[in-house]
């Protein structure tokens, strides 16, 4: 699995599944993927407090191959994050976690100049029918949450 973005949702999803064995990978962006590549990724349960901690690799760029990629940030990197997954090997399952949506800042209108528009999506992520985001296409699980 590639993690785009390594922030709070990017670090706990990769964490817990690095803990249950998988391979995890981090695009390599900023000072956070410095912290990565020297500690790992590190989540705390804020209710429990219980810790995961788990190895990951941080990596120059996307070309690798890999079943998933979970792309977790910003509205406004969305764009150059998509950018940076053309050379992406295979068709890897693009997960995007729209942590947040335009209505969050008061608009309602779901693409403005601004913003990244269907476009700029990786070929390998295409909004689904079924779905409200970007998706790597129509998918039964997608289809069942409508």
């Amino acid at each position: 699995m590639l993690i785009v973005g390594a922030g709070v949702i990017g670090t706990v999803y990769g964490a817990h599944i690095a803990a249950a064995g998988n391979h995890v990978s981090v695009l390599s962006h900023g000072r956070r993927t410095g912290e990565v590549a020297g500690a790992g990724l590190r989540a705390r349960d804020v209710l429990s407090g219980e810790r995961v901690d788990a190895d990951a690799e941080v990596v120059p760029d996307a070309g690798g191959d890999y079943d998933a990629v979970l792309v977790a940030v910003r509205r406004d990197q969305l764009a150059s994050a998509c950018a940076g997954l053309a050379v992406l090997a295979g068709k890897p399952a693009v997960v995007f976690f729209g942590n947040n949506p335009p209505s969050s800042r008061g608009s309602r209108q779901p693409w403005s100049a601004a913003e990244p528009t269907p476009s700029a999506w990786p070929r390998t992520a295409r909004p689904s029918p079924s779905c409200a985001g970007p998706s790597p296409g129509p998918s039964p699980a997608c289809a069942r949450t409508a």
